[in-house]
């Protein structure tokens, strides 16, 4: 469960099911045919509540939860994030129903943890900063190919795997020492001279001064010059480097990450953690074993980020695997609804506000399995009145039709 809001007053509060037994036979359906993860698809969960709010406080949570329960039964487990009014009505509802289990979803977790270690720490605020320069900067220019992934202004660090990704592959694209993509030219002018001193002899200077603006786009090419007209045949690697036109420009701008190399490679390797124990437990379900089976894994992990991000892990599922019955396998993350939610978000990109509207019925359809008898059915019994009539009493005049009335006759 979780809720999405938008400019205005109103806010969605988007509440899935999910069959226990179906979840689990899939899960070993999937496994069964390719060991792999089983990912759940919008058709396969149930929209059990759609309400529009205006106010979400932890009481009314808790009195949709009970009146839902009525419905369809008590659930097994709850999964969300730790949302201040969600997670209260979670509690308040779980006073009275004990045996249901509640679920931190994880990659919520992995989110909080990143942001409590990196949010305060100096260097990473620095290479975020230097990362939203350089995208500004060379996006309209010909490395915009190189430039880094667009930040989100909400929610920052459950992308944080992509930025620490790019600025791994910009490492290893400087490490290949191949700027051909960016300028292919190879030339001796006076900037080359300049970054050449104190590399070579002074001798070398020499001839390359009385061979000035010479250049070729072929590194081979001029390889060879430096050694068949230039008697060069020592420190040609530095002299390559001084004259290649795509390196200077990719360390123009890009000279300010070098210097991240080991903090992404320690980012990295902690993401690696978070992403195996998120595989394992999509794999294998949450379960009363599965701190046990995870502390096995300790000597797996030895790099002081890796060790720092098993333990995190560890606490989660000390956490929230103990009161597991053993029978069962509980989701780990609740993924599914973040999907939904952003497919939503893209049906309103283009509306002059992002307001929660009659396009929250998009989650419902989302999530059903069109058939021509279930559309004969609608059309039997809904009128086009009806969803009209619907749309007035649940989210009344636009924004922007109110807008429009308010700027009228001006």
């Amino acid at each position: 469960m979780d809720t999405i809001c938008g400019t205005g007053q109103n806010k969605c509060l988007l509440i899935l099911g999910l069959s226990y037994q179906e979840w689990r036979q899939k899960c070993y359906q999937s496994f069964d045919r390719s060991f792999s993860v089983f990912n759940l698809q919008h058709q396969d969960v149930t929209v059990l509540q759609l309400s529009i709010l205006v106010s979400t406080k932890g009481e009314i949570i808790a009195d949709i939860l009970h009146n839902l329960a009525h419905q369809v039964g008590q659930p097994i487990q709850i999964i969300s994030d730790r949302g201040t009014d969600i997670k209260k009505g979670i509690d308040l509802f779980l006073q009275t129903n004990p045996s249901t289990i509640y679920v931190y979803d994880f990659t919520h977790q992995i989110a909080l943890w990143l942001k409590h270690k990196f949010s305060s720490d100096p260097v990473f605020q620095d290479f975020l900063e230097h990362t939203t320069i350089t995208q500004k900067q060379i996006q309209q220019t010909e490395l915009a190919f190189l430039r880094p992934p667009k930040l989100r202004t909400k929610a920052r660090y459950h992308n944080i795997d992509l930025l620490v990704e790019w600025g791994l592959n910009i490492l290893h694209y400087w490490e290949k020492q191949d700027f051909s993509l960016i300028n292919q030219l190879f030339i001796i002018d006076a900037i080359a001279l300049i970054n050449l001193q104190g590399q070579i002899p002074i001798s070398f200077i020499f001839k390359l001064i009385q061979h000035l603006n010479f250049k070729t786009s072929d590194r081979t090419t001029f390889s060879q010059y430096l050694v068949e007209q230039l008697e060069i045949t020592e420190n040609i690697d530095p002299i390559l480097a001084a004259a290649n036109l795509g390196r200077r420009r990719f360390l123009d701008k890009f000279d300010w990450i070098l210097k991240f190399k080991t903090k992404l490679q320690d980012i990295a390797q902690m993401l690696d953690v978070f992403a195996f124990a998120k595989h394992h437990f999509t794999l294998w379900g949450l379960r009363s074993t599965s701190l046990q089976e995870w502390l096995d894994l300790q000597l797996d992990y030895t790099e002081p980020s890796q060790i720092e991000a098993f333990n995190l892990v560890s606490d989660y599922l000390s956490t929230y695997t103990t009161n597991i019955p053993p029978a069962l396998s509980l989701l780990p993350t609740s993924d599914i609804i973040e999907s939904l939610f952003g497919k939503y978000k893209s049906l309103l990109e283009n509306q002059p506000f992002f307001q929660i509207n009659a396009m929250v019925l998009s989650l419902v359809l989302s999530t059903t399995k069109i058939t021509t008898d279930l559309i004969n059915r609608a059309l039997e019994s809904i009128t086009n009145n009806d969803v009209i009539d619907w749309i007035k009493s649940t989210f009344g005049q636009s924004l922007f039709s109110q807008r429009k009335q308010a700027f009228s006759n001006l």
